[in-house]
């Protein structure tokens, strides 16, 4: 069982992920990459930390001691990138944790100390329960019918008349706001990032980036909800005939994302491609590892937005600042990969790939272009200056209502809106 977990128990490079877990008798043999973040969580009295370099510890949480302390450490097989131990235990399950050594050119890691969580006490690590869908098979409205609501989840509750009123948004209060979205004619919603970020969402907060600065791929933000929560919303609304995009950004992570801490330069760009442009470490779609065959960066983030539509069943992604990315290939091939996931999972799923790329053009959508549709920019400005300014161009306001004046093929290659999330 898989869970993402905010893993600051550990302190420094609380990393990724436990790949794999077999037991066989009384050996449990524990697979380990660094090309995942996550904490497999089981259900027992104990904890493994791993530390990758040289030590394992088996501590007892019950009486708070080390009952086994292994200092052959993980091997990597060179063959496939993985570390392996094999670590007598009863059979059972276990809570396991690990940190990795860091290759990044910024950072040195202190050696932190034995720390035991009480598991007893702390809900996110709760059992998972699987979801069943029931709704998968509702009729949802095809590409060029969307009326699209972009809804923040944190702030999606409050006001006058609002029960939510003192409360911050979750995913528990959407689903409770169903039949409201359906009354505002919509037929779709976009949820802004969902993913797990630093610090939770406040309202009196200034500078809050609303999700924009992911520093968990694989993880939901916890303040939102569980993930069960998040599966029940999406399946209502599909129930109400509304199709569920998401916000997802895939040109940056936040600087304490653990993979900016284990290697940087390994999954990012050294740089910023453009200081004008930047919002945290950017993911290098270029470097290909030619030991191991792979595109580090690409694999990764395509992992996870094929986890984002097998667990979760969305109908689309908005990808962030898809201009500053500057790689048509990979988003013409995350696209593709997009698409054939959601197909896989049958009841003829239909799914929508938006780009955010300002100002727009149609070759981010046209018959080269890696994207169905994009954030109508255009759109925008011009529907600004009639309606603030009285700057009303007949010729400009022609184009923009009609996208294939600009070139764009048809109705479905643009999004068009009225008001910007900034």
């Amino acid at each position: 069982m898989i869970k993402g977990t905010d893993t600051t128990i550990i302190q420094s490079l609380t990393a990724h992920v436990l790949s794999a877990i077999s037991t066989e008798s009384s050996r449990t043999t524990i697979t380990i990459s660094t090309s995942s973040e996550a904490l497999s969580q089981l259900n027992s009295p104990a904890i493994t930390f791993v530390d990758i370099s040289n030590n394992i510890y088996i501590a007892d949480t019950g009486n708070d001691r080390i009952v086994k302390h292994m200092t052959t450490g993980l091997v990597c097989d060179e063959t496939d990138g993985y570390f392996r131990t094999i670590v007598d235990l009863d059979d059972g399950f276990y809570h396991y944790q690990f940190r990795v050594v860091t290759k990044s050119w910024f950072h040195t890691e202190p050696l932190p100390p034995l720390l035991l969580p009480d598991y007893d006490t702390d809900e996110q690590y709760s059992t998972m329960n699987e979801y069943e869908w029931k709704y998968d098979n509702c009729h949802l409205p095809l590409d060029e019918e969307l009326v699209i609501y972009e809804l923040h989840v944190g702030d999606f509750s409050g006001g006058e008349n609002d029960r939510y009123t003192h409360t911050r948004g979750q995913f528990k209060n959407v689903i409770e706001k169903a039949l409201y979205l359906k009354t505002l004619g919509i037929n779709a919603i976009e949820l802004m990032p969902v993913q797990e970020h630093p610090s939770n969402y406040c309202r009196s907060e200034k500078n809050t980036t609303w999700g924009y600065n992911p520093r968990y791929l694989f993880a939901i933000e916890s303040s939102y909800g569980t993930t069960y929560q998040m599966k029940e919303m999406i399946d209502e609304m599909h129930k109400n005939g509304i199709r569920v995009i998401l916000d997802g950004v895939y040109n940056h992570s936040d600087c304490s994302s653990p993979l900016t801490q284990i290697d940087h330069d390994y999954w990012y760009h050294h740089n910023p491609k453009d200081r004008n442009f930047s919002w945290g470490p950017e993911w290098n779609y270029s470097f290909y590892d030619q030991k191991y065959k792979i595109w580090p960066a690409r694999n990764f983030v395509c992992d996870s937005v094929r986890y984002l539509i097998e667990e979760f069943h969305i109908d689309g992604i908005r990808f962030d600042a898809a201009r500053q990315i500057q790689h048509f290939d990979f988003l013409r091939w995350m696209t593709q990969e997009a698409k054939k996931t959601s197909a896989a999972l049958g009841f003829q799923k239909i799914f929508y790939t938006i780009a955010e790329f300002l100002p727009d053009e149609p070759c981010i959508t046209n018959v080269d272009g890696p994207m169905d549709g994009c954030w109508h920019d255009s759109f925008y400005w011009c529907l600004r200056d009639c309606l603030l300014y009285d700057n009303i161009d007949i010729e400009r306001l022609k184009n923009v209502i009609d996208c294939r004046r600009q070139g764009f093929m048809g109705v479905t290659n643009v999004v068009n809106y009225s008001g910007e999330n900034e």
